[in-house]
């Protein structure tokens, strides 16, 4: 009912509602919640024909629930207040009553209105009784005698209904309806069905008869509804519409209770042939969309209280597989499990976790099967490939392929690994040398794999003789002699290709999103890696287009997940038309992808095609050297590479290297910094503030802190700031490291000798400020941050230290302060909260001094007043003394102040 493109079958629907209320009685009051607003909608708004009959049937529910419409009679006067025009008027209708209300009197004794309706009846003084008691308070003439007769009147009333109910209640209670055993062991036998049209009209048939035969008076009353609702015989609908209207329609909502309240009142006989008919169901034709129903349909019934249906859960484990519903494969693999593990149990498990995106799981099971069955199981190389350990995989499979290298499986595997790691050339390699050697059907089995190799490589010919392998009715086939007639710009081909490929993914897709969007993703990226066949086919033809469709095409990426499988996937296809230094954001962030996902081999990979050599085949030559002619972004993703692949003090020293030859490149332009009158200055300006941060960053991780390396690491963040003026992270490292020192030299001054304290402290250099430059922003600070409530309990803790003695504090508290406040000011949609509860403990601990003190009534004129909510609730409720507490009252009213 609240779908407006089936008002049609409205009157329908209410019919079906009068009728549950009919059968149900007062136990439908439990159901008017859910009812009655999207009832009283469309009446509102529903075509004027049929209201009429939508107020006689809502008059019927009336009648059966009686006083518990009551929460909904605001609503339905609403609908039906003849006179509300009138209402309105209110007082300027004063000077018209003479004209106006003779009309209206004429209504009362209309001689079109039925006697019934017209008569004053003795028997309606009663019901004026039981609805004046609300009211009659209010009147101003009423006796206390009226008042007490009516207040007796209304318990006598209230007494007597409670009795009703109670009564009523227990007669109410409807009768099973008879079930027809012989017309659903009809519609459930399953002869003489050989095509998937024949499938799917046993499953109508099997779906309505359940509804027709259902004991319960409630589905019975939706069968002939469902039937109207769903065309299933006309000719007319498509099949995908067909599943569509089956899964919403009577598969999610009626098809399991039908069957629930049918299987109880089947013989045993029955129900074993019931079964059998299910089972032929799952294993005749592979149809998903049947497959689908019934395995919602043994779920439904495993969390029943009539128990689990007697099904193979072994069959159900891989039909379920099968069609992609894995959350069910896990659950009937892990009951096989428990009956006793075995190599293919465990490799399911392993497999099935990983697709439901829970690695750790995949990796427990893998452990597992190590653990305790190492005796009994050999470890498979299929195993690693369904963790996606590509490397150790290829490995395995090497090992194995020398002591049988005639093996056509450890080949397949071989080839798959070497697939996903993107090492095109050497699956072309191996490729070629085992193509002539295998039989058709080993060379089908290579042919799709060893076409992308070719595809990788540009090399079209040998392309073109592997596809003729892949055969056509299946995606593969279908996609890969797309890809072939976009290259010879056969483009009425290719959109064939196209529409067959789509129309093999249709059944397929529709399947695994009627259990969720996770489960058809990897469909949804075949669609569109499709959809940018046919966008690349525009590229070629319009000219004028390319740039709107490749920025599409980067937006569009974002919003893919973060997968190294699947971008790699839709990279390949945009490369028929763009090379990859032609679209540098893309295969950056590919690289970046692959680093920050443990894929090191093929992060190295994209970027050495990227700069087109490899530098670490020279290891004596500074990678920076390759600046000069190459873009700065892929030199400092190579570096960034060299850091996560182990190599940290290398990479330090490349980076600190390729700042200096940057940095020269300004000297030899002669282009003063920070302005953008040369084009690329300014992203020259941000990359060089990024490399400054990871400088900070990795000599952080790299040496403990000490006076010199403080020193040195402030001065890159320092930097940072000073070539990106509005950069969050580069202020928020810098005043965290600030922070970082106070902490430090107070704890190193607390923990000294009593006797180094009276000492006047060596001089010690102040922290690079960036207001020596300009101001800018940062990365994510790494490395251990301790809990903020925790470091402002401990530094209170901590006893003050007089001026003299805390010259090694006081120097970073005011640059700490600044760059705080300049980081929340920068944060935007980024949490501030961490920042703002650091800033509050340096404000009390150290807003005596004047210079912290100035740094706070600067800093509070750049930042919004709602900053502070966020803090207030929080510092308040982990305020553990009273001391704290006063003090962050008085802070509070100090800033009120200064606001």
């Amino acid at each position: 009912m609240k779908d407006p493109s089936l008002a049609n079958h409205h009157t329908g629907v209410v019919q079906a509602i009068t009728f549950i209320f009919k059968s149900l009685g007062v136990k439908c009051v439990q159901f008017l919640p859910q009812i009655m607003p999207t009832y009283i909608y469309v009446i509102r708004t529903c075509d004027p024909g049929i209201r009429e009959f939508l107020f006689q049937q809502l008059g019927t529910i009336i009648s059966i629930v009686k006083q518990h419409i009551r929460n909904y009679l605001d609503d339905i006067f609403d609908l039906i207040r003849l006179l509300n025009g009138v209402q309105r008027f209110g007082p300027n209708l004063d000077d018209y009553m003479h004209l106006l209300l003779p009309p209206i009197v004429k209504l009362f004794d209309s001689s079109e209105v039925p006697l019934p309706v017209r008569k004053l009846h003795p028997e309606l003084r009663g019901p004026a009784m039981e609805t004046s008691p609300p009211w009659s308070f209010s009147w101003a003439g009423t006796t206390i005698v009226e008042d007490e007769l009516l207040q007796m009147r209304a318990r006598q009333k209230r007494s007597s209904h409670r009795k009703e109910e109670t009564t009523t209640a227990e007669q109410v209670a409807p009768k099973k309806l008879p079930v027809s055993i012989s017309n659903l062991s009809k519609a459930w036998s399953v002869h003489r069905l050989f095509s998937r049209d024949d499938w799917m009209e046993w499953l109508r048939r099997l779906s309505i008869e359940l509804l027709k035969e259902s004991p319960s008076h409630a589905l019975r009353s939706c069968w002939a509804l469902a039937q109207a609702t769903i065309p299933w015989l006309d000719v007319t609908i498509s099949t995908h519409m067909f599943i569509y209207l089956f899964m919403f329609f009577l598969d999610r909502d009626l098809f399991n209770a039908a069957f629930v309240s049918c299987w109880s009142e089947l013989t045993e006989q029955d129900q074993d042939s019931l079964i059998l008919s299910l089972q032929k169901a799952l294993t005749s034709l592979d149809i998903p969309e049947i497959v689908q129903i019934l395995l919602n349909l043994a779920e439904f019934m495993e969390h029943s209280d009539k128990g689990p249906l007697p099904l193979n859960t072994i069959l159900l484990g891989e039909r379920a597989a099968n069609c992609r519903a894995y959350a069910k494969a896990l659950h009937y693999k892990e009951d096989e499990f428990q009956r006793g593990p075995n190599t293919e149990i465990l490799e399911a498990l392993i497999s099935i976790n990983n697709k439901l995106h829970q690695p750790e799981a995949a990796y427990g099971v893998l452990q597992y099967a190590m653990k305790n069955y190492r005796a009994e199981l050999q470890i498979q190389e299929t195993w690693y490939e369904k963790l996606h350990d590509w490397d150790n995989a290829l490995t395995a499979y090497e090992k194995k392929i020398d002591a049988s290298p005639d093996d056509i499986s450890l080949t397949m595997g071989r080839l798959r690994c070497l697939e996903a790691l993107g090492e095109w050339g050497q699956l072309h390699e191996v490729a070629c040398e085992r193509w002539p050697l295998v039989d058709d059907e080993g060379r089908q089995q290579m042919a799709r794999m060893a076409a992308a190799a070719a595809w990788g490589l540009q090399n079209w010919e040998r392309m073109e003789e592997y596809v003729c392998l892949i055969p056509r009715d299946t995606f593969n086939g279908a996609f890969y002699r797309a890809v072939l007639n976009v290259h010879q710009d056969h483009f009425l081909q290719a959109k064939q290709c196209v529409d067959k490929a789509r129309e093999i993914l249709d059944t397929e897709l529709t399947a695994m999103a009627g259990e969720s969007y996770d489960r058809a993703y990897g469909a949804m990226v075949s669609v569109q890696m499709l959809s940018e066949i046919e966008e690349i086919v525009s590229y070629k033809l319009v000219p004028e287009r390319r740039e709107i469709i490749k920025e599409m095409w980067w937006e569009r990426l974002q919003g893919c997940k973060q997968s190294v499988e699947d971008w790699q996937k839709i990279i390949h296809v945009r490369s028929l038309v763009i090379q990859p230094q032609e679209d540098l954001r893309t295969w950056l962030k590919f690289a970046s992808l692959c680093r920050k996902s443990g894929k090191m081999v093929l992060s190295h990979k994209t970027l050495t095609l990227l700069l087109e050599s490899d530098p670490s085949l020279d290891e004596t030559t500074p990678i920076s050297s390759i600046a000069v002619v190459k873009h700065p972004k892929i030199i400092f993703a190579y570096i960034k590479h060299l850091w996560k692949d182990g190599n940290k003090q290398v990479a330090f020293n490349q980076l600190h290297e390729f700042v200096k030859s940057t940095l020269s490149r300004y000297t030899t332009m002669n282009v003063p910094m920070r302005t953008g009158e040369v084009e690329g200055v300014d992203e020259l300006n941000k990359l060089l503030a990024r490399c400054y941060l990871k400088l900070g960053l990795w000599q952080q991780s790299m040496e403990p802190p000490a006076r010199d390396v403080i020193t040195s690491i402030l001065g890159y963040y320092s930097k940072a700031t000073e070539f990106d003026q509005d950069w969050y992270k580069a202020w928020h490292s810098w005043a965290f490291m600030n922070y970082e020192a106070v902490l430090h030299f107070k704890q190193q001054y607390l923990s000294s000798p009593p006797q180094s304290k009276s000492k006047s402290p060596s001089p010690l250099p102040s922290p690079l400020t960036p207001e020596s430059g300009a101001e800018g922003g940062g990365d994510t600070t790494e490395g251990t941050q301790v809990s903020l409530l925790t470091e402002a309990s401990d530094m209170d803790k901590m006893p003050k230290l007089s001026f003299s003695q805390s010259d090694y504090v006081l120097r970073y508290c005011a640059p700490a302060v600044h760059g705080f406040f300049r980081s929340i000011a920068l944060s935007g949609e980024n949490d501030s909260l961490q920042d703002t509860l650091r800033l509050l403990t340096l404000w009390f601990d150290y807003g005596q001094n004047q210079q912290v003190y100035e740094a706070l009534i600067e800093g509070l004129k750049t930042i919004q007043i709602n900053t502070w909510l966020q803090v207030s609730v929080c510092w308040k409720s982990n305020s553990r003394t009273s001391g704290l507490r006063n003090k962050f009252n008085w802070r509070r009213d100090r800033l009120i102040s200064f606001r």
